[in-house]
């Protein structure tokens, strides 16, 4: 995470007020995992990403920070707009609703 961070880092000081949007792929390899594992592995993912904008870029609020995380996974979204949607891994309706979340709110941000 420390070249994400970087990254970050180097955006924020170049931009005034970057429009973020943290997208957490392939969370399709998440679907063998027990219910439990895998919300407590997403909350820490959220939990840490909104520490980072938050309290150390302080660039939104914590509220505006966890309306732009998404978990998704671009291989589904791909192969359903392709009409490939016959072996997705369990749970892709949840992730595929995320990604089109993402979709609506990134085209409303930017257009």
């Amino acid at each position: 995470m420390h070249s994400e961070k970087s990254f970050f880092k180097r955006v924020n000081a170049k931009l005034s007020q970057p429009n973020i949007f943290i997208l957490n792929n392939r969370w399709d390899c998440s679907a063998g995992e027990d219910t439990a594992t895998r919300d407590e592995v997403r909350s820490q993912h959220q939990d840490r990403t909104i520490e980072f904008i938050v309290d150390e870029l302080g660039l939104m609020t914590r509220k505006e920070t966890s309306e732009r995380i998404f978990f998704i996974s671009a291989k589904e979204a791909l192969k359903i707009r392709m009409g490939q949607a016959s072996d997705l891994a369990q749970g892709w309706e949840e992730r595929h609703r995320e990604f089109e979340d993402f979709e609506q709110k990134f085209e409303v941000i930017f257009s």
